[in-house]
């Protein structure tokens, strides 16, 4: 059976208004679950919460695939995109450590719902690009 793990990452500005509230603040949800091959892993990144409405910044990749290392190592290169992506940013970051329930029962729900298509890779399409790009790096 496949696992699937979360994480929550937040950046944090370093000035605060009266109340401790930072006045810069990203909290993300990551997500990690079965990748398209064994042994594979796939991570989603959610924005949950931004500080400021005019500071909400779209995030490029949503979505992340790795060949090796399963639900964590793909939640592993959902955060580091986000590190790459705050870093001019002058944040500071905290998260929680992976966690769920390795052997959730995602095969149950495959079983149950049949392939659509008939396509022999999968693909990603990032909005704004007008290409597909493999899913696989």
């Amino acid at each position: 059976m496949a696992e699937m793990m979360h994480c929550l990452v937040n950046y944090f500005g370093y000035s605060s208004d009266d109340q401790g509230r930072p006045l810069r603040y990203y909290s993300y949800h990551v997500v990690g679950g079965p990748g398209p091959t064994d042994g594979s892993g796939s991570a989603s990144i959610t924005l949950l919460a931004a500080g400021d409405p005019h500071e909400i910044y779209q995030i490029i990749q949503h979505f992340h695939v790795v060949r090796e290392g399963g639900a964590v190592a793909a939640i592993e290169r959902a955060v580091r995109y986000l590190d790459s992506f705050h870093a001019e940013d002058r944040l500071r970051k905290v998260r929680t450590e992976p966690l769920g329930s390795p052997g959730l029962a995602f095969s149950a729900l495959m079983a149950e719902t049949p392939p659509q298509g008939g396509a022999s890779g999968a693909v990603a399409i990032v909005p704004g690009h007008s290409e597909k790009s493999p899913l696989l790096d």
